[in-house]
């Protein structure tokens, strides 16, 4: 694989994980905002793994939120990679100077994997967010006109 391949990708990695970790905690609000709870962790500022934690909790009996089982944990493992991915990738992957190709086949496999693992949790987390809005508008729509009823019948 050439390196600039590799940038490309693992660029495009970098960014589904960011994704997927704001894809969490817009879910983190939403659940807490439709079930009428406390946030315990800051979903803008806590430890993103805290705000998944809090979030595996909800979805179990959740109106809101519909996860695959598999979803969530799978979205923690990738979490674990990232930092990898972040701040070491580079550091493992040899690369042919004269090339400027990447040589090692297990790096070039290990890169497309979680590529593709980590572009399909993010889609799934995307879903999810996208249905529980939409859940949360139709909520605060019924409650808007539930309270306007109520003043024009006062």
């Amino acid at each position: 694989m050439k390196l600039d391949k590799f940038r490309l990708i693992h660029s495009e990695m970098i960014e589904y994980y960011q994704r997927s970790e704001i894809c969490i905690r817009e879910l983190y609000s939403i659940a807490c905002e439709y079930e009428g709870c406390e946030q315990v962790v800051d979903a803008d500022w806590g430890d993103i793994f805290e705000v998944l934690d809090q979030l595996s909790l909800m979805t179990v009996n959740s109106k809101v939120i519909a996860l695959e089982d598999m979803v969530l944990p799978h979205a923690e493992y990738m979490l674990q990679k990232r930092d990898y991915w972040l701040f070491e990738c580079y550091l493992d992957i040899k690369i042919d100077k004269e090339t400027q190709s990447i040589t090692d086949i297990n790096a070039i496999k290990n890169t497309v994997e979680d590529y593709g693992d980590i572009s399909t949790v993010y889609e799934l987390l995307r879903i999810a967010r996208d249905k529980a809005r939409t859940k949360l508008k139709a909520k605060q729509k019924r409650a808007t006109a539930k309270a306007s009823k109520k003043i024009n019948n006062d």
